[in-house]
């Protein structure tokens, strides 16, 4: 599953376009590390 990270402006993908991705990007990547520590803590 590879996946086109941008992390800077062009042409077709205006800055605040890429500031919300960036952000999406790190609130995923947030919630998926909250759920794979939630989940080692109920196999314990």
């Amino acid at each position: 599953m590879a996946r086109e990270f941008v992390t800077e402006p062009t042409r077709r993908y205006p800055a605040w376009e890429v500031r919300v991705a960036v952000t999406a990007e790190k609130q995923i990547g947030q919630l998926h590390h909250n759920l794979t520590a939630e989940r080692a803590n109920r196999c314990e």
